[in-house]
């Protein structure tokens, strides 16, 4: 497995809608712990245009380390209630992840580490 260098671009994406933000904040932290040895990195966040994900987004920064730059893309998504794993939820989420993605590529990450809104990862898990 390769080791991150410093100088390497690294990102993290994130995508959720507000009905999947009940866990952020502890996600957030997790991946923080996990990110704390790097000196600098991206946080890719692809949402709807909620208050609650304008929230997220603030604490977000409120957590992220110093050197680390936060790239919000908001989308315009009217309701997020649809059954999962059906074909009207599996649009969104196509949608707001492949935005996250596109953008890790416009930025030429050399790493990118995809984590969902809902889970919680262990500190040592990069």
């Amino acid at each position: 497995m390769d080791t991150i260098k410093p100088t390497q671009n690294f990102a993290v994406c994130t995508y959720a809608t507000k009905s999947y933000l009940h866990a952020w904040n502890q996600m957030i932290r997790r991946v923080c712990a996990a990110v704390s040895h790097l000196e600098s990195g991206h946080f890719i966040f692809s949402t709807d245009e909620s208050k609650e994900a304008k929230n997220a987004a603030k604490f977000l920064e409120t957590e992220l380390p110093a050197n680390w730059k936060i790239h919000t893309i908001c989308h315009n998504i009217p309701d997020d209630t649809a059954e999962n794993y059906k074909k009207q939820s599996q649009y969104i989420i196509a949608q707001i992840q492949g935005s996250a993605f596109a953008a890790a590529r416009k930025l030429k990450c050399d790493y990118v580490w995809s984590v969902e809104s809902d889970i919680l990862v262990p500190p040592d898990a990069l």
